[in-house]
């Protein structure tokens, strides 16, 4: 019986068993093998992700930066509803519009800061309290009160200009104007 168990058993011969015992890690020429491989899947990953980032930039740039000069519009609009004609002042290179709300019985202020791109709106200027920063990004604002170009009287009427650039993956600059004139409703002075 004990002649049985030895034929059955796989014979290794001494070469052999000498050859996996030595062979425990990988040779040079299959290391360069893998490397290659695997650079080339990291290649082909990297370049997939830049033109997708491409694609969507293109895009949803335009919709992104249309959108933002549309919210800054809207809030301009709204909160410069109840101003009065004769409150309005436009300083700063037409970059900072004050403003009295007669409701609130307030001097407010929009001030657009064209090196840091941002639109802060302060309620209330008399409280010390900072400004609201109401947009950021790639916006242009320029106030400007209308005048009868006839007799040179103060419109109720503030033209606002926003412009707006989107940087497309070409290089281009996709600069988009939006301009509107804000009829303001309370013509008449704010009482005392």
């Amino acid at each position: 019986m004990g002649n049985v168990w030895k034929s059955q058993s796989p014979r290794i011969s001494g070469w052999r068993r000498r050859r996996r015992i030595g062979r425990a890690g990988l040779t040079l020429v299959e290391v360069m093998i893998a490397l290659a491989i695997s650079s080339l899947v990291m290649i082909a990953v990297a370049s997939l992700q830049y033109m997708s980032g491409r694609i969507i930039k293109d895009t949803y740039g335009e919709a992104q930066t249309r959108s933002l000069r549309m919210r800054t519009l809207d809030q301009i609009r709204y909160r410069l509803a109840r101003a009065t004609t004769d409150s309005i002042a436009v300083t700063v290179s037409g970059h900072q519009l004050t403003f009295r709300d007669p409701v609130a019985d307030t001097v407010c202020q929009f001030a657009f800061n064209p090196d840091t791109r941002i639109l802060t709106y302060d309620d209330d200027l008399d409280d010390y309290q900072p400004a609201r920063e109401i947009v950021k990004g790639p916006i242009d604002i320029t106030f400007d009160i209308e005048h009868d170009p006839i007799s040179g009287v103060t419109l109720p009427v503030v033209r606002l200009t926003v412009k707006s650039a989107s940087h497309t993956a070409s290089g281009d600059v996709d600069t988009q104007d939006g301009e509107t004139s804000i009829y303001l409703r309370n013509t008449t002075a704010a009482s005392p």
